[in-house]
């Protein structure tokens, strides 16, 4: 029902280290038979629209860091979910990825 997603539940730069999921938006209720359906819950959450090539996101997570900061709030979200817009198959212009970043806070 949307774009392909990345969850991000821990992400360590230091260590190179990260737990996630890769995910698919469904309708409510289907099962596939292999996978897990995860539901996110509400939560307070910012969005950011990323343009550019994945790897060299990390400029805008810096950005998010620092208006939560601005806002009074923990820059630790309780996860990331990054939906990937435009499919890298048909848009060979990296400037032209779109990556939605969802920052969910606790």
């Amino acid at each position: 029902t949307g774009q392909p997603c990345g969850i991000y539940y821990m992400f360590d730069m230091e260590k190179g280290i990260t737990d996630m999921a890769a995910a698919m938006p469904v309708p409510a209720g289907t099962k596939i038979d292999g996978y897990t359906m995860v539901v996110i819950p509400p939560m307070p959450y910012y969005h950011l629209d990323y343009y550019g090539d994945y790897a060299k996101s990390y400029p805008a997570y810096e950005a998010l860091d620092k208006y939560v900061i601005a806002k009074g709030k923990e820059p630790k979200p309780e996860m990331v979910l990054e939906q990937y817009v435009n499919d890298p198959m048909v848009e060979k212009d990296t400037a032209k990825w779109l990556t939605a970043i969802h920052y969910f806070l606790k």
